[in-house]
């Protein structure tokens, strides 16, 4: 099904409903406050004492249970 909005553009139902799901999802995050972090904040401030000591961010990662990518997007904010 083809729906005309203003006349000019043509949105299909399954877009639509696509927007209207990601609205949704929007205001449920900001309702339970999105995803609970992996580290606690004691952990963040440890990690960036373990970095700043020089200890690699593969093995403050293994040591914390949590992937690489984790520190790395702990410590590039």
């Amino acid at each position: 099904m083809t729906l005309y909005t203003n006349g000019t553009t043509m949105a299909t139902e399954a877009e639509i409903l696509s927007a209207a799901s990601a609205i949704s999802r929007g205001r449920q995050r900001r309702q339970n406050g999105g995803r609970k972090p992996k580290l606690s904040k004691a952990a963040q401030a440890d990690v960036v004492i373990r970095l700043a000591a020089g200890e690699s961010v593969n093995s403050v990662a293994q040591a914390l249970g949590v992937s690489w990518a984790t520190i790395k997007r702990l410590v590039s904010t």
